[in-house]
């Protein structure tokens, strides 16, 4: 089974409690994020498209502002989720996390 990872962190974008509760709960059972953030989303505008973008730019910006925080040489790893995630097979999550990971890291630029 994985370890929580300290370098690996999950912003949950959620209005309502119960849908973030639940999610952060289920984020949490993994055991493969050192932290779970909610993010509650910016005042709704004209669409639901546009909420939506606007939801998602400010949970990156969020990690991007956690990245920046970060000791020198400290690699991190931010997931972004909406409350409504659901897990189909608990036990591969970890594993699959680390291959696209290391994939990623593979196809980093210098």
């Amino acid at each position: 089974s994985a370890q929580v990872s300290a370098g690996r962190e999950a912003f949950v974008v959620s209005v309502h409690e119960h849908r973030w509760l639940h999610t952060s709960e289920l984020l949490a059972s993994l055991r493969v994020f050192g932290a779970v953030w909610r993010v509650v989303p910016p005042t709704p505008t004209i669409s639901k498209i546009e909420s939506n973008f606007n939801s998602f730019r400010s949970a990156i910006s969020r990690a991007a502002r956690r990245s920046r925080a970060s000791p020198a040489g400290v690699s991190s790893w931010y997931y972004v989720f909406e409350d409504d995630i659901g897990i189909v097979n608990r036990s591969t999550v970890a594993h699959e996390m680390e291959q696209a990971e290391a994939r990623a890291e593979r196809h980093q630029l210098p």
